[in-house]
């Protein structure tokens, strides 16, 4: 608990004057929220994120992040993730350094062609336990119970308090850190446990993601704006990213809940069906590009 507290009080410290965005929201499976002015707000996709940025995922969310230089960072579902600091290379072979914190929940970082022209110094706090990422592909979690680092692919050097640090260069080679002993040996994870590890963070088609898709879900419809004002507030306390537009249905104006954003009506429909799951409003519906 002293170290969560002192590491955030460091992250409340760090400047977020920067105009430069270091990372963009990908896609989105609420329940997810970003802190803004000191409150937790619904994350939407597409949005850009700076240093000193904070964000929170409920039960089954997940948050794909594209970080500036093309790397790609997916938060699983009932995470609390910190952009502590990140400063994107500015040339192509620039170096791109930061600090990131998993104070609770799963985490992976991986590269892709993109980003592999870069070099990188990344630190990534994973509950007590530090990480240097000069690797491709990294999983993580901070539990209650016990901090994880997995190296997928790559190497990293990993410490906890005052011990010495620990290096995994073998590919699916993993570090364990008991909240009440000390670590285990460094030890290789098995093809199954890997897979459940990695599917905590997948961002899986046809669950209801949200994207930079045509397709649209609307959740309710008002005549009073007020009405509709104070469900969109209901549902954005949910981590759903509702806003409102005005539609005419037989030559009356009406207050339409939408989450637009969806790749295709798979997609949409899937999360029409979450939509009962997380907060009980039943009867979304999923339309096309062409608003109906």
């Amino acid at each position: 608990m002293r170290l969560l507290l002192l590491f955030l009080l460091y992250l409340a410290a760090i400047s977020t004057a920067s105009a430069n965005p270091a990372a963009t929201v990908g896609a989105v499976r609420p329940p997810a929220w970003v802190e803004s002015q000191g409150a937790w707000v619904p994350l939407p996709s597409g949005i850009r994120l700076k240093a000193g940025d904070r964000i929170r995922t409920g039960p089954g969310g997940r948050v794909l992040l594209l970080l500036a230089e093309g790397s790609e960072i997916r938060v699983g579902a009932e995470a609390n993730f910190v952009f502590a600091k990140l400063q994107p290379p500015r040339k192509a072979n620039g170096v791109f350094t930061g600090l990131m914190g998993v104070v609770r929940g799963a985490f992976r970082f991986s590269t892709t062609p993109r980003s592999r022209p870069f070099r990188r110094r990344l630190n990534l706090q994973i509950g007590a336990v530090n990480a240097g990422i000069s690797g491709t592909d990294v999983w993580a979690k901070a539990a209650a119970d016990r901090d994880i680092v997995c190296l997928i692919e790559g190497r990293i050097a990993v410490t906890q308090g005052e011990d010495p640090p620990v290096t995994l260069d073998r590919p699916l080679s993993f570090y364990v850190a008991p909240k009440d002993a000390p670590p285990k040996p460094v030890t290789s994870v098995g093809a199954e446990q890997l897979k459940k590890w990695v599917t905590q963070v997948a961002l899986t088609a046809g669950t209801g993601v949200i994207s930079d898709g045509p397709w649209t879900v609307a959740l309710n419809a008002f005549r009073r704006k007020e009405r509709a004002n104070r469900s969109v507030t209901e549902f954005r306390a949910a981590g759903i990213p509702a806003e409102v537009i005005l539609v005419g249905v037989k030559g009356e104006q009406w207050h339409r809940l939408i989450v637009p954003g969806f790749a295709d009506r798979s997609e949409a429909e899937a999360f029409a069906q979450r939509v009962r799951a997380l907060t009980g409003v039943v009867g979304a519906w999923a339309y096309g590009p062409r608003p109906q």
